[in-house]
């Protein structure tokens, strides 16, 4: 049924671009203590940082395209 389809997209970019945009705000707000879990050497930390920053301004494209892919196969 593709009005139903169409709406269960719809309902899935919602949940996923909600998911997706609270895990870039940490990403983006957060990332010195998030990578801070993992070493204490503040070089590693810095440039682990800017890296998280990036990922974390790309999560939500990232999350849409993965949701449409997958309406599409299906």
């Amino acid at each position: 049924n593709p009005d139903n389809s169409y709406k269960d997209v719809l309902l899935a970019l919602r949940y996923g671009v909600a998911v997706m945009f609270s895990v870039s705000i940490l990403f983006i707000f957060m990332p010195e203590y998030l990578v801070g879990f993992f070493t204490e050497d503040r070089e590693v930390i810095k440039e682990a940082s800017y890296y998280l920053i990036v990922v974390g301004i790309t999560q939500i494209p990232l999350a849409i395209g993965f949701i449409l892919s997958g309406a599409l196969k299906g």
